[in-house]
C-alpha cells in the first residue's frame, strides 16, 4: 500500500509524457512481480521448496530483472530531467547576476555624472572651490582688504567674482575715506 502511495504521488507530480510512461511501465513491472510471487508463496507455504523455486525461476526472476531495469529507465529518466532543470536555473541566475551587474554599473555611472552635474551646478554660480570664497570672506571680515581674491577664473557674475569687485570697491572706499580724513 506504501509503495502504491508512492506511485500514485510520483505520477501527480510527472507531468512529462515521457516520464508517465517510465513510471507507468515501472507499475506493470512490479504488478507482474507481484503476481509471479502470489504464485510462488503458496507452494513455498505448502512446503513445496522445490516447485516453488522452480516457479520463482521461471516467473518471478524474470519479472523482477524487468521490473528492476524498468526502475533503472525511470531513475535514468529522472536524473537527465534533474540536470536539465539545474543547467536551466544556473543559466537564469547567469542571465540574473548579468542584467544586476548592467543595472549596478548604470547606476554607478549615472550618480557619477549626477556627482558631476552637483559639483558643476554648486562651483560655477561661486567661481571656484568654496572653501576659497569662505575665506576670502573671512579675511575681509577680518578687515584684510590687501590679499587678492582668486577669481581669475570664474565667471564675471559668480560670487567669487563679485567678491573680489567687492573687495576691490571697499579697498577703494578705505582709500577716499583715509585720503578725506588727512
Amino acid at each position: 500500500q506504501a509503495i502504491s502511495q508512492h506511485f500514485a504521488a510520483l505520477e501527480r507530480l510527472t507531468d512529462d509524457p515521457q516520464g508517465r510512461t517510465l513510471l507507468a511501465d515501472v507499475r506493470n513491472r512490479r504488478q507482474q512481480v507481484l503476481a509471479a510471487l502470489a504464485q510462488v508463496i503458496p507452494l513455498l507455504d505448502a512446503g513445496q521448496f522445490a516447485e516453488g523455486r522452480s516457479q520463482f525461476d521461471r516467473v518471478g526472476l524474470p519479472a523482477f530483472s524487468a521490473y528492476l531495469a524498468a526502475v533503472d529507465q525511470y531513475l535514468a529518466w529522472q536524473k537527465r530531467q534533474l540536470a536539465e532543470r539545474s543547467q536551466q536555473a544556473n543559466d537564469t541566475v547567469a542571465a540574473f547576476r548579468l542584467w544586476l551587474t548592467l543595472i549596478g554599473g548604470a547606476s554607478l555611472l549615472a550618480a557619477l555624472l549626477i556627482g558631476v552635474w552637483l559639483v558643476r551646478s554648486v562651483s560655477q554660480p561661486l567661481g571656484g572651490d568654496p572653501r576659497v570664497a569662505g575665506e576670502a570672506l573671512s579675511r575681509i571680515a577680518l578687515g584684510d582688504l590687501a590679499s587678492q581674491v582668486s577669481a581669475s577664473n570664474a565667471h564675471p557674475h559668480s560670487v567669487l567674482a563679485r567678491l573680489s569687485g567687492m573687495r576691490g570697491s571697499l579697498r577703494q572706499l578705505v582709500g577716499n575715506i583715509q585720503g578725506a580724513t588727512g
